[in-house]
């Protein structure tokens, strides 16, 4: 009991931390401009070549991923090799990386592919329902659901290595090969439900809108107060946290 008590309390921070970031996601889409008018942002020269749609030097961010650089670079062609790449790896200044290609062995794939693209018509919502896809790249991925007749919502959450195709690609490599609309028809059909709505947001953002809003205050367990050395109870936590925080709730919650 004392278990199913835990898990209920932890399913419960991470809806309610969910539905606060979704608030600031569409406040911080508005006021962003004028939070940031008087902040300075620095900026680094990076290039991409190989398994890149677009290869080409960018100006992203200071602290930005290698995730920021693939989606500027227009996303990974078809046979990139995706097992040996590091979406998390921070960029370095006037550094060029190399996405490297697959070997031959990837034509058994290409057919299974090219069929997923599927109409939204053959997909099933729920009277009143509404599903909100979110996606934190590079690595953070669930559907809202919202029933208007109900006045209840669920959130599913997708981990990033789960393969809906019939081969070896996890979902974080559909959404970085065959880009956002065929993610979405692939969860449609995976799932039987209709998409309505997407949100697509990188880590350096999603700590930046919880900083501009001054933090989100979270009532911080035993675990992961001992694991970032906190203290237990109600406090703010920084948009650093706040992602971590995330990140730790869903690998303790089995969906």
């Amino acid at each position: 009991m004392l278990v199913m008590n835990k898990k209920y309390k932890r399913r419960k921070v991470y809806f309610s931390l969910l539905v606060i970031i979704c608030v600031l996601a569409f406040l911080g889409n508005l006021f962003y401009p004028i939070l940031n008018v008087s902040k300075s942002e620095s900026y680094i020269d990076v290039g991409i070549c190989g398994a890149i749609n677009r290869p080409a030097v960018y100006r992203l961010q200071t602290e930005s991923s290698l995730a920021n650089l693939i989606v500027r670079g227009n996303g990974l062609k078809l046979d990139a090799n995706v097992d040996s790449i590091d979406f998390n790896e921070r960029l370095l200044d006037k550094r060029i990386y190399h996405i490297p290609y697959r070997s031959n062995k990837f034509d058994v794939y290409r057919d299974s592919i090219k069929i997923t693209k599927v109409s939204s018509k053959k997909v099933v919502n729920e009277d009143k329902e509404i599903n909100i896809l979110y996606v934190g790249y590079p690595a953070l991925y669930y559907i809202l659901t919202y029933n208007k007749a109900k006045r209840k919502a669920v959130f599913t959450f997708i981990p990033y290595s789960t393969v809906f195709l019939n081969n070896e690609f996890r979902i974080i490599d559909i959404f970085f090969t065959l880009g956002i609309g065929s993610t979405v028809d692939i969860l449609m059909k995976s799932l039987n439900k209709k998409i309505d709505y997407y949100y697509i947001q990188d880590k350096a953002s999603f700590v930046r809108m919880i900083e501009n809003f001054g933090g989100i205050e979270i009532d911080v367990d035993k675990d992961f107060a001992a694991e970032y050395r906190l203290k237990e109870g109600r406090q703010m936590l920084n948009g650093e946290l706040c992602y971590n925080y995330i990140s730790f709730i869903k690998s303790a919650i089995k969906v």
